[in-house]
């Protein structure tokens, strides 16, 4: 049977399996995934259960060289993940010009090229001088 738009399938809006799982999952763990993302984003390093916002990676010559808890690598690609909840994504679309040809019967398609020649032998007319401007 031909696949007819509007019939069967899922409803408009209806959530897929996957989608209903994972919600599941992160209410029963108390986490919100986009909540977190933007946590991070903004650097909040105790909400996320940090002790301190920056530790110590290792002594050099010329000191203590101090580690961000949250690095702001981290924190930007947080925000941009974070922004596709907020912003979605343009699609590119590809653009097809509607064959005016298609849905006609092999007369009308006649009568429609004898109609386009008549017009370009007119255009060619006027251009030449031949006919009126």
């Amino acid at each position: 049977m031909p696949f007819v738009k509007g019939q069967g399938g899922k409803p408009k809006g209806a959530v897929s399996s996957l989608k209903r799982k994972v919600r599941e999952v992160a209410k029963n763990t108390g986490i919100d995934p986009y909540e977190v993302l933007l946590l991070f984003s903004a650097g909040n390093w105790q909400a996320l259960g940090y002790s301190d916002e920056t530790y110590t990676s290792n002594i050099n010559e010329h000191g203590i060289i101090k580690k961000y808890t949250i690095d702001p690598s981290v924190r930007c690609k947080a925000a941009a993940e974070a922004c596709q909840y907020i912003i979605p994504k343009l699609r590119s679309i590809e653009y097809t010009k509607a064959d005016a040809l298609g849905n006609m019967t092999p007369e009308q398609k006649l009568e429609a090229m004898k109609q386009a020649v008549l017009l370009l032998e007119l255009q060619v007319k006027q251009k030449d001088g031949q006919g009126t401007p």
